[in-house]
């Protein structure tokens, strides 16, 4: 499990340098720093990571994303992922925290300058045990860098 995390990782640090990348902040519920690669493309990958804790208590979030529909002004996309925390394996713990599915929208409202969105997601969350679930929203700002054409 722990070479598919960081192979998980290496795939997204990889992709979002060869592409257009997104960062964005999710500032309610959890506050989560997300890093997109690419998601003006049909499948762009996403990974999350918990801010406003204890380092021990960070969580990241890996996820492939697939958009349904995709315009000029908003996308819909849907993706399935994976919780990890890195600092689980320290304490004997399962480096694996739970799953979650994905459904969410990013608008640009902006006519000026598309590169800012607006993102809300409707995120059903379960543990790996699948003994406990929740039904998770997440509101957040994201901004994409776009590749310079030509380059």
């Amino acid at each position: 499990m722990k070479h598919l995390v960081i192979t998980c990782i290496l795939f997204l640090c990889c992709a979002a340098a060869k592409a257009q990348v997104a960062v964005g902040y999710f500032p309610f519920n959890y506050s989560m720093v997300q890093l997109t690669s690419s998601p003006e493309k049909l499948i762009f990958g996403d990974a999350r990571m918990q801010t406003n804790s204890f380092i021990s208590n960070s969580n990241i979030e890996l996820a492939p994303f697939i958009n349904l529909k995709r315009s000029e002004m908003v996308n819909y996309y849907f993706g399935v992922g994976v919780s990890i925390n890195p600092f689980n394996h320290n304490d004997g713990v399962s480096l694996t925290n739970g799953y979650f599915i994905t459904i969410g929208v990013r608008i640009k409202p902006l006519n000026i300058n598309r590169n800012a969105a607006l993102l809300f997601e409707i995120s059903p969350y379960s543990n790996k045990d699948g003994n406990s679930a929740i039904i998770r929203t997440n509101l957040g700002l994201s901004y994409s860098f776009k590749k310079r054409k030509g380059k």
